[in-house]
């Protein structure tokens, strides 16, 4: 609220200057600029709302597929469902899917995840 006070009244000198100097249409072009900063404000948040989702959608997948894989090679129980279900990097979890093709236990691919005790 006080950045948003603050940048109204230095925009409101700003139009006080240029209108004492002779700028009589610096009113209606900062109303413009304004829209277009507000558009392009709308526009970028509605495609970090899009990669966002794309994102959580490929961790989930990663997750099924861990999950689904080491059910089948070894069998897991609900704890370590949950424990995969809350790891949030991918990066981690692409690990962990490595090394479920060569692991002897389920606890080397787990130790791939950092929640794994």
């Amino acid at each position: 609220a006080l950045a948003a006070r603050k940048e109204a009244e230095e925009i409101a000198v700003l139009m006080e200057a240029a209108e004492s100097h002779g700028y009589p249409d610096t009113r209606e072009d900062l109303m413009t600029w304004e829209q277009e900063v507000k558009i392009k404000g709308r526009q970028e948040g509605r495609q970090e709302g899009r990669q966002e989702g794309i994102s959580l959608g490929q961790l989930r997948d990663k997750q099924d597929v861990l999950i689904r894989q080491l059910e089948r090679k070894f069998g897991i129980g609900d704890t370590e469902r949950e424990l995969i279900r809350a790891v949030e990097d991918p990066v981690r979890l692409d690990a962990a899917l490595d090394e479920i093709l060569f692991a002897e236990s389920k606890d080397a691919v787990l130790g791939k995840l950092p929640t794994h005790e």
